[in-house]
């Protein structure tokens, strides 16, 4: 998607088109596009700044918050996370400009080009419309981070998911760059095994994003789980309703050839009907009996179906059949799938060990100055004197672990991409396997109410000619049969309705009823 159809899209009626264009430029792009001359870096740093105020605006306007509590609370909404989720919600990563190799759902890269579409709307349409729209597609965050009073972040809200129960340590692995740009490598261990690598400017700052990556990890894994349970509980659900509809249609059923027999009946004592047509329908009628016992024994095992997916088997159940209508997803695409979410995770952790593994190899330099002030007996004179030193650290040779270590990282990291390409073709084809469920059971849906008003027509007139005599009970039976069939099928298809549209919410990544 183009940059001026996703505003469009986000109903933002533009002014300058190249201001939108730049923000949607990552810097990776410019290196295969020269005739690109800026990036999005310098509206980031501007977006960052207005969104700060924004949100502190806010804090200050409409809380009664001290000091400590609204920086605590603008950290929770302004934080990776808060930023990556909300520009993926909005489909910004489908208008990135991005150079090869580069991932669009990295978080960073996200955080950073929402920060960059906010300082472009502020350079665009001024400080007013800016703040209206930060403050919508905001409104979620702020209200979670207003509930949590501020008093959470990453390292904070991990040690209260694990309750106390298992030992969290955090580790320095390596450290680079110049003594007032240091980065900052950080492992997350949990029972002695590392389950998360991140860096940042401050050991602090790497701690908390290396617990943020551990809390999207089990996020993503729980939300998975909750997404397969939902569909699984609405399938079930409509089994009960399909069930219960088809006991209904069999009672129907079974009245109607009830009414037949007692006609059939009253013929036959009037000598207006063979014997072998009334035995003919009082066969019927008992198959009919027989088929709704049968119904209400799938009634029955469909509702402890239901109760154990729940975990409460042998609990009372009572049937409502209020409908809570479903909707299309938003977006139908694969990547809302946690499924994606963990696997680049791993990936990004995997870059990390592979980094890691590189650092290990690069020299180290300890640098130390002084100033030492001594006055001389000389006159006007002085001993002050200047002392420097550089030392360079430099492995010369550690019998090749480090480049097993490297080439054991590199081999990792194209594992988990090939695992990860593998992972996007198979959702790709669940995706488009769902849809075309989708739209096949909404044709059904149409032909099989078409089918189902026929039947009802032509078995009321069957009854009506086998009441009159002018048709055979066979020929009542036929009719009676079909349209029990019909009714039948009709009720599948309305089921099988409502469970394909769960699962195409399922497949595109979405909840059931969000």
């Amino acid at each position: 998607m183009d940059v001026k159809s996703k505003l469009e899209v986000l109903g933002i009626k533009y002014n300058d088109l190249n201001l939108y264009d730049e923000a949607f430029t990552h810097k990776s792009y410019l290196n295969e596009n020269k005739d690109m001359k800026r990036s999005s870096e310098r509206l980031e740093y501007l977006g960052d700044a207005v969104l700060s105020v924004v949100v502190a605006d806010y804090l200050y306007t409409k809380t009664d918050m001290d000091e400590g509590k609204m920086s605590k609370c603008r950290s929770l909404i302004v934080c990776e996370s808060s930023l990556s989720k909300i520009a993926m919600g909005l489909g910004l990563n489908e208008a990135i400009r991005l150079g090869n190799g580069q991932d669009p759902l990295r978080p960073a890269l996200l955080e950073d080009i929402l920060e960059a579409l906010i300082a472009a709307i502020y350079l665009d349409k001024g400080l007013e419309y800016a703040r209206k729209f930060i403050l919508k597609i905001f409104k979620c965050t702020i209200k979670k981070a207003l509930k949590s009073d501020g008093n959470s972040d990453s390292k904070s809200h991990l040690q209260e998911m694990i309750k106390g129960k298992y030992h969290i340590v955090y580790s320095v692995i390596s450290e680079e760059g110049e003594p007032h740009e240091r980065v900052y490598m950080v492992s997350l261990t949990i029972n002695d095994i590392e389950l998360a690598v991140a860096r940042g400017s401050s050991k602090k700052k790497a701690e908390k994003k290396a617990a943020q990556a551990e809390i999207n990890r089990v996020q993503s894994s729980r939300k998975q789980v909750m997404q397969r349970l939902g569909f699984e509980v609405v399938k079930s659900w409509q089994q009960i309703i399909q069930a219960e509809d088809m006991l209904t249609v069999q009672q129907e059923t079974l009245n109607t050839f009830n009414a037949s027999l007692d006609v059939a009946k009253a013929r036959h004592d009037a000598g207006d009907l063979l014997r072998q047509e009334l035995l003919a329908i009082k066969a019927q009628t008992a198959n009919v009996q027989e088929q709704y016992i049968a119904a209400e024994h799938r009634l029955a095992l469909a509702k402890q179906r239901f109760l154990t997916l729940l975990g409460l088997p042998n609990q009372p159940f009572t049937l409502h059949k209020e409908e809570q209508s479903q909707k299309l997803p938003p977006t139908l695409d694969i990547n809302h799938r946690q499924e994606l979410t963990i696997v680049t995770e791993m990936e990004h952790r995997a870059a990390a060990e592979l980094d890691k593994a590189l650092g290990n190899k690069r020299p180290t330099v300890d640098a130390y100055a002084g100033y030492d002030m001594e006055y001389g007996p000389e006159l006007g004179g002085s001993g002050n004197s200047w002392q420097a030193a550089v030392k360079l650290n430099y492995l010369l040779f550690d019998g090749h672990a480090n480049e097993a270590n490297i080439a054991k990282a590199k081999a990792r990291l194209r594992e988990i991409g090939a695992e990860k390409r593998k992972l996007e073709l198979s959702l790709h084809l669940e995706l488009e396997q769902a849809k075309l469920d989708y739209k096949q059971a909404q044709k059904r849906l149409v032909v099989t109410d078409t089918a189902e008003k026929a039947a009802q027509e032509a078995a009321r007139l069957s009854r009506l000619q086998f009441e009159e005599g002018t048709a055979l009970a066979s020929t009542l039976i036929d009719y009676e049969t079909r349209l029990a069939d019909a009714r039948a099928r009709h009720l599948g298809a309305k089921a099988d309705a409502i469970i394909a549209l769960a699962n195409l919410r399922r497949v595109a990544g979405y909840g059931q009823f969000e």
